[in-house]
C-alpha cells in the first residue's frame, strides 16, 4: 500500500472566510474596457446600469478605485452556511495519472446549487432586498443559476420567478423542482408570458427554446438533432452529413467537418466526422459556360450523383442559402436551392440552412430562403437576431423533428442541448428590440432601394477596372473579386496578398474593409445611408489605385 503523507482533506475555520470581496480592477494598471450604453455607445452610468443591476451593484460593477468592498453581515452569515468548503487532495488520482503534478479539488457537497454561482446570487439577493424590491426575475439553462438565486431569495424572503430554458426545463425535472422547493416560479422558456415569447411561438410553435450563445453551437445544436431524429424515428442507417464544399458554418468540430475551408480545418482532420461533401456552385468561373442570369444549375449533376449514392445513409445536408460568406461571396442561383429542397425530400434527407450570415436582412429578405421560395427543416441563425450586440443564437426545427423529441423523460428522448447562459433574457430583449425595428422602421424595404443604388454606384466606380472581374451583389452585400486578367478571369498570385494590402491602405484611410482571398466586399448595416457608402466606395477606390496602379 502506498503511504500518502499529506492529509485529503484540508479544513479552514469560518472564521478564516474573508470579510472583503477583493476587486480586480482596482489592481489593474490597464483598466477593463468600459460597458457601453448600446443606445449612445458611450460609457455606462451608474443610473443607466441600475436599470439593469441593483443600485449598489451597479456602483460596484463600476467601481475602478477601491481594492476592497466590505462583505456585509447577513452575506457573510449565509456564507458560513456552505463555506468553507473542504480542499480535498487526489492523491490517488495522481497515482492513477503517474504525474508529479499535485491535484487538489473544492467540494461542494453542501452547497444546493452545485457551484460557484450561490457567491453571487446571495449578494443579489440582498441587495435586492436592501433596495426595496419585492423580488426578483431571472433566466437559467441547465439549471444551476436558477437553483441559486431561487435558495438565496428564499433565503432573504423575495419572490423569484425563473426562465428556464424549454429543453432543460423538460430534460431535467428534479432540477426544476428544487427551485420550486425554494419557493421560486419557474417557466419553460420561450413562453406566452413575455412579447418575444409570444412571437417566437407564433413564428414558430415546436421550439424547444434551446437558446445557443455562440453561431457554431447553434450549427451544431442543428446536427444533433438530425442525427438523433433519423435515430429515434427508425432511420437508423442515417448517420452521416452533405454540405457543400468552400463552405463554413462555424468552429467547432462538427461544425468545421461540414465545412469544406482547409484553412480552419485541416489541423483537426483526424478528429473530424467523415462526411459528403458536393461541389459547390462558382457561378464567376463556371465551367459550363453559362451565367447567373441564364444558368440551368447544369453543376446540380454533382448533388444529384452524391445523393444516388450517399443518400441513403444520410441524415442531413447543410447549407449556406444563396450566399457562400468564406468561399469568397459567391452567390448562387435560387434554382439550385430549389432543385436540393426537392432532391432532400425525394432521398428523406433533411435540408439544414446555415442562415447565420444570410439572415435577418441581409440578403434582401428576412431570411434567405425566401428568396427561393423554400422551407428548410431546421434553420440556424445568429449574429442579425441581436444586430450584433448580443451573442444569441438559435436553432429553429420543423414540428415533425419536434415530435420525436417530446415523450417522457424516461424514455430518453430528449434533446441534450442546455448551457449556463442559454436562454439570456438581455439576448432575448435584444431580439425583439430588432424584431420590432424591422417592423416599425421598414428596414428592409429601405434596404433594398439603398441595395439598387448602391449596385449602381459600385458599377459606375469599378465596372471599367482593368482589374475587377466582376461585381456581385444580393441584398446589401456587394463584392468585387480582383484578377490580374480581366479577360480570361486569371487570378492574382495568392502569394502577393493584393486583397490584404487594399485593405491595410483602407485602414490608413479610416475604412475597415475585410478581404476573402483577393475579393473585397461591403456587408453594411442595412439602415447605412448614402452619404457613409459614397465615402467608403471613394476610400476603396483610393485604396486600390494605391496598390494596383490608377
Amino acid at each position: 500500500m502506498t503511504e500518502f503523507k499529506t492529509p485529503y482533506k484540508t479544513y479552514l475555520e469560518e472564521n478564516e472566510i474573508p470579510r472583503t470581496w477583493y476587486n480586480l480592477r482596482a489592481d489593474m494598471e490597464d483598466k477593463p474596457t468600459p460597458l457601453l450604453n448600446p443606445e449612445t455607445l458611450q460609457p455606462m452610468t451608474v443610473d443607466e446600469l441600475s436599470g439593469v443591476f441593483c443600485r449598489e451593484l451597479a456602483e460596484q460593477e463600476l467601481n475602478d478605485r477601491d481594492r476592497e468592498i466590505p462583505i456585509p453581515d447577513e452575506i457573510y452569515h449565509f456564507y458560513k452556511m456552505y463555506r468553507p468548503s473542504p480542499l480535498v487532495h487526489a492523491e490517488f488520482l495522481e497515482k492513477a495519472l503517474d504525474t508529479p503534478a499535485h491535484i487538489f479539488y473544492k467540494f461542494e457537497g453542501n452547497n444546493t446549487s452545485g457551484s460557484h454561482k450561490l457567491n453571487s446570487a446571495i449578494a443579489q439577493a440582498y441587495y435586492a432586498r436592501k433596495q426595496g424590491l419585492k423580488g426578483v426575475t431571472t433566466e437559467t439553462g441547465a439549471g444551476q443559476w436558477g437553483t441559486a438565486l431561487s435558495m438565496a431569495c428564499s433565503f432573504f424572503g423575495l419572490d423569484c420567478k425563473v426562465y428556464m430554458v424549454k429543453v432543460s426545463y423538460e430534460q431535467k425535472p428534479f432540477r426544476r423542482e428544487v427551485m420550486r422547493t425554494y419557493g421560486a416560479g419557474v417557466i419553460p422558456s420561450p413562453s406566452n408570458l413575455t412579447e418575444v415569447g409570444r412571437k417566437i411561438l407564433t413564428e414558430h410553435p415546436g421550439t424547444t427554446g434551446s437558446l445557443g450563445c455562440a453561431i457554431s453551437e447553434a450549427v451544431e445544436a442543428a446536427l444533433k438533432m438530425a442525427f438523433q431524429y433519423c435515430q429515434q424515428t427508425g432511420r437508423t442507417k442515417k448517420t452521416r452529413f452533405m454540405c457543400l464544399s468552400e463552405g463554413y458554418h462555424g468552429g467547432t468540430i462538427g461544425a468545421l467537418s461540414v465545412g469544406g475551408m482547409d484553412l480552419f480545418a485541416e489541423m483537426y482532420k483526424t478528429m473530424m466526422m467523415d462526411n459528403i461533401h458536393i461541389k459547390a456552385p462558382d457561378c464567376y468561373r463556371c465551367p459550363y459556360g453559362e451565367t447567373r442570369d441564364t444558368c440551368s444549375c447544369a453543376c446540380f449533376e454533382h448533388a444529384e450523383r452524391a445523393f444516388a449514392a450517399h443518400g441513403h445513409e444520410t441524415a442531413a445536408m447543410i447549407v449556406e442559402p444563396l450566399l457562400q460568406g468564406c468561399a469568397g461571396m459567391r452567390i448562387y442561383p435560387e434554382e439550385y436551392l430549389r432543385k436540393l429542397r426537392a432532391l432532400c425530400d425525394a432521398y428523406d434527407v433533411l435540408l439544414i440552412a446555415d442562415e447565420i450570415a444570410t439572415g435577418f436582412g441581409r440578403t434582401g429578405r428576412l431570411f434567405a430562403c425566401e428568396r427561393a421560395g423554400i422551407t428548410p427543416d431546421l434553420m440556424c441563425l445568429s449574429k442579425g437576431l441581436t444586430s450584433g450586440y448580443m451573442p444569441t443564437a438559435i436553432t429553429v426545427v420543423k414540428e415533425k423533428i419536434y415530435e420525436a423529441f417530446y415523450a417522457d423523460w424516461s424514455e430518453g428522448k430528449g434533446f441534450m442541448q442546455g448551457h449556463t447562459y442559454a436562454g439570456n433574457p438581455l439576448g432575448c430583449s435584444a431580439a425583439l428590440a430588432v424584431l420590432d425595428i424591422l417592423d416599425e422602421e421598414n428596414i428592409l424595404e429601405r434596404a433594398e432601394e439603398t441595395a439598387a443604388w448602391l449596385t449602381a454606384r459600385m458599377t459606375e466606380t469599378f465596372g471599367a477596372h482593368p482589374n475587377v472581374g466582376e461585381i456581385r451583389r444580393i441584398g446589401l452585400i456587394h463584392a468585387v473579386e480582383l484578377v490580374e486578367d480581366r479577360e480570361t478571369k486569371r487570378p492574382f498570385d495568392g502569394g502577393r496578398r493584393l486583397g490584404y494590402a487594399i485593405y491595410c491602405r483602407a485602414l490608413r484611410h479610416g475604412l475597415l474593409l475585410r478581404p476573402l482571398g483577393d475579393v473585397l466586399y461591403f456587408n453594411p448595416p442595412l439602415n447605412i445611408g448614402r452619404d457613409d457608402l459614397n465615402t467608403a466606395i471613394a476610400w476603396m477606390k483610393a485604396s486600390m489605385d494605391e496598390v494596383l496602379g490608377a
